[in-house]
Parts: C-alpha cells; sequence; structure tokens
C-alpha cells in the first residue's frame, strides 16, 4: 500500500491565485473586445447620424431656395412685363406740332403698322401759298418771255420770283412739306428745297441762319431762315429772297398761288 504525499499549502495558493489571474485577464480580454465592437459601431452610427442630418440640412435649404424663388418669380415677372411694355410704348411715336394740319395746304395722317405715325402732304391748284418775305417783286416770273437781269446785263427767263427784302429779315414756309435738300449755290447761295405735296417743290434761295436738314418736317409759316447778302448774280437788285415753285421739275408763277 502507497503512502499519501503531503500538498504544499504554499504551491496550492500559488495555483489558484494563478488560475484567478488567468480568469480575470480572461474577462477583462472578453470586455474590451465587447466595448471596441460596441464602440466601433457608435462611432459608424454617429457619423452615418451626422451625414444624414447634414443631408437633410442641405434638403431643407434647397428647399427653402426653391421657395423664396418661387415667391419672387412672380414679382419679377411682373416687373419684366412692365419695363417690356413701356419699352414697346416708347417705340410708338406721337405727332409733333409740324405734323399737325395747317393752313395754305392739307395734310393727311395715317398710322403705319409699327405705330409710328407718317405724313402725307397735298397741294393743289385750289390750295394757296404765305408770301415767304412781305417785300416788293423786283424780278418777276417769267418762262415765255425774258425779263432784264441788271447785275448780269442781258435778258433770260426767270423760272422764281425775286422778292425784295432787307438783310437779316425772317423768311417763312409759304407751305407746310418735307425738306428735300439744302445745298449751295454760286448763283442763289444757301437754297432750301422743300417738297410740298403732289410733286409740287418749293425753293428758297439767297438765305442765311438756315438751321433745317434733310428730312425735317415745317409748318406753313413756320421761320426757315434770313434773307442773306445777295450774290454777285444779283447786287444791283439789292438784298432779295429767290423764291421758285415747281410742279414735276416745271416751273409754275408762284404768284397766282400768293394769299
Amino acid at each position: 500500500m502507497r503512502k499519501n504525499k503531503k500538498r504544499n499549502p504554499e504551491k496550492l495558493l500559488s495555483i489558484i491565485v494563478a488560475g484567478a489571474l488567468v480568469c480575470a485577464l480572461a474577462v477583462g480580454v472578453i470586455s474590451v473586445a465587447n466595448s471596441t465592437k460596441d464602440g466601433t459601431a457608435n462611432i459608424v452610427d454617429l457619423n452615418e447620424t451626422k451625414a444624414e442630418q447634414a443631408k437633410n440640412i442641405n434638403n431643407d435649404n434647397e428647399k427653402d431656395n426653391q421657395k423664396n424663388d418661387a415667391d419672387t418669380e412672380p414679382d419679377n415677372y411682373v416687373k419684366n412685363e412692365a419695363t417690356k411694355a413701356a419699352d414697346d410704348k416708347s417705340l410708338i411715336t406721337a405727332p409733333s406740332q409740324a405734323e399737325l394740319p395747317t393752313k395754305g395746304n392739307s395734310k393727311n395722317v395715317a398710322a403705319d403698322s409699327d405705330g409710328s405715325v407718317r405724313a402725307k402732304y397735298s397741294f393743289g391748284e385750289n390750295d394757296t401759298l404765305k408770301w415767304p418775305v412781305k417785300g416788293d417783286v423786283v424780278m418777276k416770273f417769267s418762262m415765255d418771255s425774258t425779263v432784264y437781269f441788271k447785275t448780269l446785263g442781258l435778258y433770260k427767263v426767270n423760272p422764281a420770283v425775286n422778292i425784295s427784302a432787307p438783310v437779316g429779315t425772317g423768311v417763312v414756309a409759304a407751305a407746310s412739306g418735307v425738306v428735300t435738300s439744302v445745298t449751295q449755290s454760286e448763283e442763289t447761295g444757301t437754297t432750301v428745297s422743300i417738297s410740298i405735296g403732289n410733286d409740287y417743290v418749293t425753293t428758297y434761295g439767297l438765305l442765311d441762319g438756315v438751321n433745317l436738314k434733310k428730312g425735317m418736317t415745317v409748318v406753313a409759316g413756320d421761320v426757315i431762315g434770313k434773307v442773306a447778302e445777295p450774290s454777285k448774280y444779283y447786287t444791283e437788285e439789292g438784298p432779295n429772297l429767290y423764291f421758285k415753285l415747281t410742279k414735276a421739275d416745271a416751273p409754275v408763277d408762284p404768284m397766282v398761288y400768293f394769299e
């Protein structure tokens, strides 16, 4: 029969302590592992929550912007339409004072398709002309026979009338019309031609202080210039207005039409 060995108490105690330490370490490792896993999940969830919150904020901002645009769009549309209407209205031109019917010759006013206003002048045998200046006729109209030109010292036909007037005397339009030319001539100096309708044209020569341009409209009685110093063709006749009336470029005696 074997004899039982006697156990060493100190050795037993060390075994117990070692076992306890191993258990404690195992528990700690398991706890850390679980904590790490839970912490990672929490971090991921937190990041996802922040991203979703940012996304939601952006969506809310976008919706607010769209709402603001929708709220302001009608106002902008109304303003734009009002501005467009004002611009379109500014394209329509009203008749000026020069486009109103006047005594001496008649004028029809008609609207074009674009809303602008154009004037049509009409002059006929039953209409009259204003005297462009008040004075004596120093050289009469004559196309059938010749008249004497004192300065030139010769006889020739005269397609106009020459009306004596002091230098600086205001010259008025004999009839309403549209300026067709403003030219310079050696014989008649500054010369203005005005179409008064139906192929009738009035021509004013020996002028000064003319501010008219081609295309301008004038009304009968408007001042169109002044009597100038006579040209070398009329020095002996003295200061005078050269006035001519033509129909289809053919000279007509204006004395028949003066009021």
